[in-house]
This record gives C-alpha cells, sequence and structure tokens, in this order.
C-alpha cells in the first residue's frame, strides 16, 4: 500500500388553414358553393401594434440576472450532493488529533486525475493501522494491518470516495467514507469512536464557500440596475 502512496431538422406545424389553398376574394366567407373555405378575418381587430413592447435590458441588468442564475443554480447542486452525501457515505466528526494529519495531506494534495479517493484511502488505512492499540481496539487495528498488507488491486475499485480532512473552524476532523469493505468500515467504525468521533447521519453542514455564495447571491438580490 505504500508503494501504491508512491506510486434533425426542427418539427414545424402545418399553417395551412381550411381545405386548399385561401382565396384572397373579398367573396362572403360563408359561400361555400366553389367548394373552397375561405378564412373569415374581417371582424378581427388587429391589436399588434397595440401590444407594448419589452423594454430592451442594459448590460449591467444581464449580468445581474445571469449571475443570480448561476449563483442559485451552483447552490442548488451543491445542496442535492450533500442530500446525496446522506444516503451513499458514512461521515464522523472526529476530535482534532495529529493521528491523520498524513491522510488530510494526500486528500487536500493529490491532483484529481491521480487518483485522490484510492490514495486518501490508502493512507488513513495506515494512519488507522498505527493507532495506539487497546484491548477495545486491538481487533480492529489488526483487521486494518492486513488490510494495509494487501495489494491495492484487490480494493481499488471497492473505494468510491475517502474524504479525510480539518473542518471549517480547524476544531475537528471531518472523516467520510463510501466503501464496500465491510470489515474495514466497521474496524475505522470501532477506532474513530474510540477517539472521541461522533457519527453522523445527518446531511453534512454547508460549505465555507457554499455560505459566501449564499452571501453575496443575498446580497446582489437587493440591488436593481
Amino acid at each position: 500500500m505504500e508503494q501504491f502512496l508512491k506510486a434533425g431538422k426542427p418539427f414545424r406545424a402545418s399553417k395551412a388553414v381550411g381545405k386548399g389553398k385561401a382565396s384572397a376574394s373579398s367573396k362572403d366567407p360563408d359561400d361555400m358553393s366553389d367548394g373552397e373555405a375561405q378564412p373569415y378575418t374581417a371582424n378581427v381587430a388587429d391589436n399588434s401594434n397595440k401590444r407594448r413592447k419589452k423594454q430592451p435590458q442594459g448590460p449591467l441588468s444581464v449580468l445581474r440576472e445571469a449571475t443570480l442564475a448561476i449563483g442559485n443554480l451552483g447552490l442548488e447542486t451543491k445542496r442535492d450532493s450533500r442530500l446525496y452525501q446522506k444516503g451513499l457515505m458514512r461521515c464522523w466528526k472526529v476530535p482534532l488529533v495529529n493521528y491523520f494529519d498524513k491522510a488530510i495531506e494526500v486528500f487536500l494534495g493529490t491532483p484529481l486525475d491521480d487518483l485522490p479517493t484510492q490514495r486518501t484511502w490508502a493512507q488513513f488505512s495506515i494512519d488507522s493501522s498505527l493507532l495506539p492499540s487497546k484491548p477495545e481496539t486491538a481487533q480492529a487495528i489488526k483487521v486494518m494491518k492486513a488490510h494495509v498488507a494487501q495489494d491495492p488491486a484487490l480494493w481499488q475499485e471497492k473505494v468510491h470516495f475517502c474524504l479525510v480532512k480539518r473542518t471549517y473552524d480547524q476544531k475537528h476532523i471531518r472523516v467520510c467514507l463510501w466503501i464496500d469493505l465491510q470489515k474495514e468500515l466497521q474496524a475505522v467504525n470501532t477506532l474513530l469512536l474510540d477517539l472521541g468521533a461522533v457519527a453522523q447521519w445527518e446531511p453534512p453542514p454547508r460549505s465555507a464557500r457554499e455560505r459566501i455564495t449564499a452571501n453575496a447571491i443575498a446580497k446582489l438580490a437587493k440591488f436593481k440596475f
């Protein structure tokens, strides 16, 4: 595991009216003697000029409208993401300890195209296996040591998400896992609870950027250009 770390055309409806071609004659439209129906327009008022035209928006108004739309869409997407996290992940709020500093460093420093989830899980597994052993956690540490010794190819596809980072107030560590490794998941739960962690079942709180975005949108919405 340590080596792994180093290592068509649009449809248009027909505009034809009645049967056959409409005649431009002034003949009574109710007269069907010639077999052709004429559109009746004599009593229809032309209101096209009476409709009030919408005033074009200035560039600042357009910019404001686009910014609000993009911001609200981003907040909605982030909210949905937090709801999905609740359904798919196990999360813990861990007291601020230094046992997982390396895992936090890997999570924050690994590029997205370099397997950040798998690398973070690998380092987190190593950190967990090195926790101080107690009678109540000895079996869990044994499970994590055995996992660390495994070939990464055996578990890479079973680790879907792994987050290890400090909370925005820098007072706790947040750990979120989505893994198909039942023994290891139970072992992690035992070890984190022993450190004083609290399992979290509600949706994750809003991130710092999400709160900043929401405040900025609220302020912008009060202005009219």
